[in-house]
């Protein structure tokens, strides 16, 4: 099978009628692009990666080793995308890298660098939902970190989920919850302001 051939067939699989539904198998399709076995345009390698970050958020049943290599192929292939050249692309994969991270491998660390950097990014006023997003990742990240300084952190992640309440509404998801959580987050600084004063 000639290059052209190698390409369309890798595209068709991931887009047409036999969609890979599986990690191990997108893992397998990543890499062959990613290795230069196939010529595959910049719009196949970064539909790969999402496509990857997406099973990757529904698979409850991924392996460990499925979600490490489906890391390290979302790495690569971010190492790929030039934030120069297709800062858009760049700031999305990191968006999914971040929420694969946390979700799966659990560093927080990690995980908040990617939703920081999408929001070097991601504006308000150009990429709203997007934005929200990662305002509302980082701000989970930041409370949830929130042991060493807890008051900076959790002040910080009030002012995420805040930022967030603006395009979201309380109701629809991903917004769901979000006016719960800030005032459990109010809460937690009060109680923490109060005890450091006594």
């Amino acid at each position: 099978m000639n290059s052209k051939n190698s390409s369309v067939a890798l595209r068709d699989k991931l887009t047409g009628a036999e969609a890979i539904d599986d990690i191990p198998k997108c893992i397998e399709i990543c890499r062959t692009a990613l290795a230069g076995r196939a010529r595959l345009s910049s719009d196949d390698n970064w539909y790969f990666g999402i496509k990857l970050a997406a099973l990757l958020k529904t698979r409850e049943s991924a392996s460990s080793q499925d979600v490490d290599e489906a890391v390290a192929v979302m790495e690569h292939l971010l190492a790929v995308v030039s934030r120069q050249d297709k800062p858009m692309r760049w700031a999305f994969l990191n968006l999914q890298l971040g929420g694969a991270i946390v979700v799966r491998k659990g560093d927080l660390n990690e995980a908040l660098l990617h939703f920081e950097n999408a929001l070097e990014v991601f504006t308000r006023e150009k990429n709203p939902e997007d934005w929200a997003l990662a305002k509302k990742a980082a701000g989970e990240i930041y409370y949830r970190l929130a042991d060493s300084d807890a008051i900076a952190q959790l002040t910080k992640s009030l002012e995420y989920h805040r930022d967030a309440l603006t395009v979201f509404t309380a109701e629809k998801d991903p917004g769901e919850g979000l006016i719960e959580t800030i005032d459990m987050i109010e809460g937690v600084i009060s109680r923490a302001k109060a005890s450091s004063k006594s």
